[in-house]
């Protein structure tokens, strides 16, 4: 009995820590952005991520990592998303094989660093 109660257990915590972060973000709308620089953060499991983002003309023209905290492959993540949040003007783009949890991470704490330019746009209205 408590045998296998140990080992559901244990079952249950390795699939808990197999889950990926949740996408949230989206393509840019422009007509929605307010320009200026805007900070983000976002936590999932133990991969966390800040960044600011620099909106400029109605287009994301900056994403800069200010904290990364992650499993596996920071350098390459905090090198190739943020220039895939830019070059696609989206903050859903394609992840970092083998670091998809930190990728996304990275990708939602943009996401919610747009979401305060979009809020401030419509608040200025």
């Amino acid at each position: 009995m408590i045998k296998s109660f140990i080992i559901s257990a244990l079952l249950a915590l390795f699939l808990t820590g197999c889950a990926h972060a949740p996408i949230l973000g989206d393509t840019v709308k422009s007509e929605k952005l307010s320009d200026g620089i805007f900070t983000g953060e976002a936590k999932y499991s133990f991969d966390k991520a800040v960044v600011e983002v620099t909106i400029a003309g109605g287009k994301i023209t900056k994403v800069k990592i200010l904290k990364i905290r992650g499993t596996k492959s920071k350098k390459e993540v905090s090198k190739e998303i943020p220039k895939r949040i830019v070059d696609e003007q989206s903050t859903y783009v394609d992840g970092i094989s083998g670091a998809t949890t930190l990728s996304r991470t990275v990708m939602n704490a943009a996401h919610f660093a747009v979401q305060k330019s979009e809020t401030q746009k419509t608040s200025s209205e």
